[in-house]
């Protein structure tokens, strides 16, 4: 009787730690979700910034040139009125 109860008692401690790796794999594939999750979060964030940036330099690179055709449209008369003296 006591090989028996030994026995049962191995087998017991065996599921049971099978239980537990059962869990800690659940564990594992929630965190890994969570990483993929955040990891996905932080690229559209980065993204975003980014095009932000894009834009914000676009729009100073418009700003620029709209403000050198200005000065280009200032000087033409300047030079044509400097040259017919």
């Amino acid at each position: 009787m006591e090989q028996t109860e030994k026995l049962l008692i191995g087998i017991e401690n065996v599921l049971r730690i099978a239980n537990e790796l059962i869990n800690e794999m659940a564990d594992l594939q929630a965190m890994k979700e969570d990483y993929i999750r955040l990891k996905e979060q932080l690229f559209l964030i980065n993204l975003q910034e980014l095009n932000e940036k894009f834009l914000s330099l676009l729009w100073i690179n418009v700003v620029c040139v709209k403000q050198q055709r200005f000065y280009i449209e200032k000087k033409k008369p300047l030079k044509k009125s400097e040259e017919k003296p």
